[in-house]
């Protein structure tokens, strides 16, 4: 009788042990936005935050709806939205196992491509007309007679 009250403690007190690195090790969710571009080297905002250029992996905590400018050269600049979504695991109670509990590490790489519209030529010389006008108002110089809105 007294040897089972010891096994018995040293029972539970196992299980108490290996409860408490259960916590202690718990899991760990890596979440990524895997930026593609055709073709690459795009220059990329992600919410008003330059990320560098294509390809590139930008970490991110929560899902939802992120805004996308980029930009390269001979190409239009492209502004779009990539609604990122949660995967199946994300989903009250799971998420409480997944992130918490769940000893390994799972991994969310989501992907978004963007594929920029071919340049439109400028033959009414819009370009140089905007590069003048920003020369201009940069040197503090009044817009021309006759071409203010």
């Amino acid at each position: 009788m007294f040897q089972t009250f010891w096994r018995a403690r040293a029972v539970a007190g196992a299980l108490a042990l290996a409860a408490a690195l259960a916590l202690l090790c718990g899991g760990c969710v890596e979440r990524k936005i895997l930026l593609r571009s055709d073709p690459p080297g795009a220059r990329v905002l992600l919410n008003g935050v330059d990320v560098g250029a294509t390809p590139v992996d930008v970490p991110f905590q929560t899902y939802g709806v992120f805004e996308v400018v980029a930009s390269v050269p001979h190409h239009a600049r492209l502004r779009t939205v990539a609604p990122i979504e949660p995967p199946w695991w994300e989903t009250i109670p799971l998420d409480l196992f997944v992130e918490n509990l769940w000893p390994w590490t799972v991994y969310d790489h989501q992907t978004v491509m963007l594929t920029f519209p071919p340049l439109v030529s400028d033959e009414g010389g819009v370009t140089q007309r905007e590069g003048e006008l920003r020369r201009r108002m940069e040197a503090g110089e009044p817009a021309p007679e006759g071409k203010q809105p």
